[in-house]
């Protein structure tokens, strides 16, 4: 059911990014359970009216418990996400506590398949590397428009930083207790089918991932890196309250031209992968709830084998 469902949702996204012209849908078919859709540039008014904007989508129960935000399309190239939040938004129902659920934070990198935001060159603070703001990690200039080096985010910054600024104030207005990055890599990085937790979430990440090897999920767990800053999981978990987690699946076209996947390849279906990707949701919720005080409670969302 939940393959054949997410099978269907994955040839319309095939259909549309594979067409002529890229094509940036800004919003997403909302199922009943969406109670309000928001803008990025509620929490940072300085991505009003540009292209660096997208819609954030609230399921909200009413009732007292966990609040959730998931994210996904930081890299446009990496599908599997996309679809699991696209999913989530058409199909869950939220019994206790509120889900944010951000499916294409890089709307145009999205449209064009791209890691990047697809703004124009700005410049960094050097011309051989980029430095996140507040941190001190090197990486190659080229990583000022990847969102996911550049938190905790800066007004005055490039694109990806006003991004990656506006999600931090949505984690700290909102109070989110939860917060997931959904992403794909290359099958043969060290880093493919993993969830990767902020080192203060290690205990939930470990017991999510024996959930998941139970359902036949094998996943391996991996920790932020000290020496990485600007990274998702570590900049969420060190400066809000949220326990972080990023979800790595499979993507054999990470890096070409085409992120739809390898057609006949059972292995890495790009449906397969969006199962996974919402299968380790549930399960990294399922933990969190164990040490919140109220939890969070949602349905819709078959379970990976069906």
């Amino acid at each position: 059911m939940l393959t054949k469902v997410i099978f269907f949702l994955v040839t319309v996204y095939a259909l549309s990014s594979c067409s002529g012209n890229p094509v940036v849908s800004k919003s997403v078919a909302s199922g009943g359970g969406v109670t309000a859709v928001r803008l990025l540039s509620d929490y940072a008014p300085s991505l009003k009216n540009t292209a660096e904007d997208t819609n954030v989508y609230l399921l909200d129960s009413s009732k007292p418990g966990a609040k959730l935000l998931l994210v996904a399309g930081t890299h446009g190239d990496e599908p599997a996400g996309i679809q699991a939040a696209e999913f989530f938004i058409a199909r869950a129902e939220v019994q206790q506590g509120s889900v944010f659920v951000i499916p294409r934070l890089n709307d145009a990198g999205v449209a064009a398949g791209s890691r990047f935001v697809q703004a124009d060159w700005e410049r960094s603070d050097d011309d051989d590397y980029f430095t996140p703001p507040e941190g001190s990690t090197r990486y190659a200039e080229i990583e000022q428009r990847n969102i996911n080096r550049s938190y905790p985010g800066s007004e005055s910054g490039a694109a990806a930083q006003k991004i990656a600024q506006a999600v931090m104030r949505l984690l700290v207005q909102e109070n989110i207790d939860i917060a997931i990055d959904m992403h794909e890599a290359r099958p043969s990085s060290g880093i493919a089918r993993t969830i990767i937790a902020n080192q203060k979430n290690a205990n939930a990440a470990a017991l999510a991932i024996f959930d998941l090897e139970e359902r036949g999920i094998i996943m391996r767990l991996e920790l932020s890196p000290p020496d990485m800053d600007g990274l998702s999981h570590k900049e969420w978990g060190n400066r809000t309250r949220a326990a972080a987690f990023l979800i790595e699946t499979e993507n054999p076209a990470y890096g070409s031209n085409s992120a739809i996947g390898v057609p006949g390849d059972p292995r890495y279906a790009v449906d397969k992968r969006t199962a996974i990707q919402l299968e380790a949701v549930k399960a990294i919720v399922r933990r969190c709830n164990e040490t919140l005080p109220a939890p969070l409670v949602f349905s819709g969302i078959p379970v990976y084998t069906e």
